[in-house]
């Protein structure tokens, strides 16, 4: 058996289902709940105040390591720390998400230069987005007067994506190899 833990923020009241039928019409959801080792689909419905949402989860059987994105559907990765550790990496990143405002960095360190000549900029709870990264790369680099410097990125709170679509694209230049619990995907709309 597995154990499922949901929660929300802000708080709300949860309801969920595992049978595909509508959230709101599910089970209030008082604490976590055990699962069996089949995949499921975990529907999701929260309120707080006049505020709803849905969420949709697709839970692998207990042995298969799969992870299952929707295209269409907003994404985001959590609890799982991201590393672009070359140049190369950082900057296939921010060209392919420059001008995707519905891409935003949360828990951001950027690093330029090396061993003792280098700079670190933090952006603890703040969230940015690409184009703002490649600013302060661009600007730190003239600062420095280093426009070759190299630059390392990490990620700790994780990515928001306004489709499972970029998800998968930054996945890849990035070189994540997603596991179950790394994405979480919320209605589109």
């Amino acid at each position: 058996m597995r154990l499922v833990h949901l929660e929300a923020t802000p708080r709300a009241e949860l309801y969920f289902t595992l049978d595909g039928s509508n959230p709101r019409d599910g089970r209030r959801y008082d604490g976590p709940f055990e699962i069996g080792p089949q995949a499921c689909r975990l529907l999701v419905f929260a309120r707080a105040g006049e505020a709803t949402g849905t969420a949709d989860f697709q839970i692998p059987a207990g042995s298969d390591r799969t992870v299952v994105i929707d295209d269409a559907k907003r994404a985001r990765l959590h609890n799982k720390r991201i590393m672009l550790d070359t140049t190369d990496r950082v900057f296939g990143v921010i060209k392919r998400f420059h001008d995707r405002t519905d891409v935003r960095f949360r828990g951001v360190r950027i690093e330029i230069g090396e061993g003792e000549h280098t700079v670190t900029v933090r952006f603890q709870a703040r969230e940015v987005t690409a184009a703002m990264i490649e600013g302060v790369v661009n600007s730190l680099r003239g600062i420095l007067g280093d426009p070759d410097a190299t630059v390392s990125l990490a990620i700790t709170d994780g990515v928001q994506f306004g489709d499972g679509f970029a998800l998968k694209d930054f996945a890849r230049l990035a070189g994540l190899e997603l596991k179950p619990g790394d994405v979480v995907q919320d209605e589109a709309g």
